[in-house]
């Protein structure tokens, strides 16, 4: 069934690719950078920290295909890495993401999309965006891990997406798609997995003050070692706009999960939730709610409670900066990374702020902090977490960065075994083309 499915979603990418090369402008930016890090602690423990110093040479591209009714993009960025302590992990890190556009009709759109991952570290946090103007207001396919990876073994992460969108009205659209996940890993401590989702979703407003969402998600999740399952997952929706700015809503939330094998770990979710929506235009986006969760599980206690949810995004521009706060709160779970640790309630907070201090020098920081209660985990764990970065970034020349970073993590879990502290200090310098290099027809 993979190989099917690899070779489906490669013909579609070539069909889209050949539909766009017909009639489109090719541009290929390239790219070279160095850096060179210090890591206090490699290998994530809470004691006998070891340390090493770490060099990443890397040289890649962003290829462009843009016509004036579809496009694709593709941006490659292959690495090697060397590690002064200890070599033997020294290796390629790879990053590829691929973006596949096209309209279909005047409300119909079709898009392909593609995000890989080959890496050794454990808290790699790559941006799975892709780098050019088509791509920019997408979210990733490729999800973070909120479970705990240790040592340096090399994983492998890879999503794949087709997804066809129609808008039948000023606001009222139809998405249905398919997303393939895949995790490998070469320690063999950590189980391997296959995540298969189809998915549908509407958007249908009744009249200017009255609307609803409905989305259906059936996922399959396949597994070397542990068992796999079935999961429905029923959403439905009802939005009040009482002005311009805000609006209300009421949510049910509905998961059927069915374990495979003899084992009684089949649960249902049952979780009601209102709140509001407020936006002023880009300074504010604000969407909060509180909701009541009840999971029926079979063979064990049932897990209950209250959970905060909703997102804030709040933005204050000045003449030379910008701060972001961020918030975001929930339920998800937490069944195809390092772990498995199942329903997870989920809070977290995270402020930005970049400030031009001279017309080539630029300072950012970061400080964010994240509480995952996993509900599922036989030891009632809870994880919490805290970053701080922080960053200077200098431009000698158009097509030259040079920066200086510096990031703390600490992770205190109620699980003593899984704390660890870490730093990491990072040099870097990176040229990239001023101009893409254009190939017209």
């Amino acid at each position: 069934m993979q190989t099917r499915i690899i070779h489906t979603f490669t013909v579609l990418t070539l069909l889209l690719f050949a539909s766009v090369a017909l009639s489109a402008q090719l541009t290929i930016t390239p790219r070279v950078s160095v850096s060179e890090e210090y890591n206090d602690n490699i290998f994530l423990t809470e004691d006998d920290e070891e340390y090493d110093y770490i060099t990443a040479i890397s040289a890649g591209f962003t290829a462009q295909l843009t016509a004036r009714t579809a496009g694709l993009e593709l941006a490659y960025d292959p690495a090697y890495v060397f590690y002064n302590r200890f070599s033997e992990n020294d290796g390629w890190r790879q990053l590829a993401t691929l973006y596949g556009w096209t309209s279909l009709a005047r409300s119909t759109r079709l898009e392909i999309r593609d995000e890989f991952e080959l890496t050794e570290d454990p808290l790699s946090e790559t941006e799975f965006l892709a780098p050019g103007v088509a791509g920019a207001e997408l979210e990733p396919i490729l999800v973070e891990d909120a479970s705990v990876r240790r040592g340096r073994s090399t994983f492998t992460r890879n999503a794949a997406s087709i997804n066809l969108i129609h808008q039948f009205g000023a606001e009222d659209t139809l998405t249905t798609g398919y997303t393939y996940r895949i995790l490998r890993n070469d320690d063999e401590a950590v189980d391997d997995n296959d995540e298969h989702v189809v998915a549908a979703e509407l958007t249908y407003w009744f009249n200017p003050q009255t609307g609803a969402e409905a989305s259906v998600e059936y996922t399959r999740g396949e597994f070397d070692v542990g068992d796999d399952f079935d999961d429905w997952a029923f959403t439905v929706r009802g939005n009040r706009r009482f002005n311009r700015q805000f609006n209300g809503f009421v949510q049910y939330d509905h998961i059927i999960r069915e374990f495979e094998g003899n084992i009684d770990e089949d649960y249902v979710v049952y979780a009601p939730s209102l709140g509001v929506t407020y936006n002023v235009a880009e300074s504010l986006r604000l969407s909060a709610g509180l909701g009541y969760f009840l999971q029926e599980i079979e063979g064990d206690d049932d897990e209950d409670g209250l959970f905060i949810t909703g997102e804030l995004e709040k933005n204050w521009t000045y003449r030379r900066g910008l701060v972001t706060v961020t918030a975001e709160g929930g339920l998800d779970r937490t069944d195809f990374g390092a772990e498995r640790l199942g329903l997870t309630r989920f809070v977290e907070v995270a402020a930005t702020a970049t400030y031009r201090i001279h017309r080539r020098l630029t300072a950012d920081c970061e400080v964010s902090y994240n509480n995952s209660e996993f509900l599922n985990d036989p030891s009632d764990r809870i994880d919490d977490e805290y970053n701080f970065g922080a960053g200077l970034a200098y431009e000698p020349w158009v097509w030259m960065i040079l920066r200086l970073d510096y990031d703390y993590r600490a992770l205190d879990s109620s699980e003593d075994i899984s704390d660890y502290t870490e730093n990491r200090v990072v040099l870097s310098a990176s040229l990239t083309s001023p101009r893409p290099i254009r190939l017209n027809r």
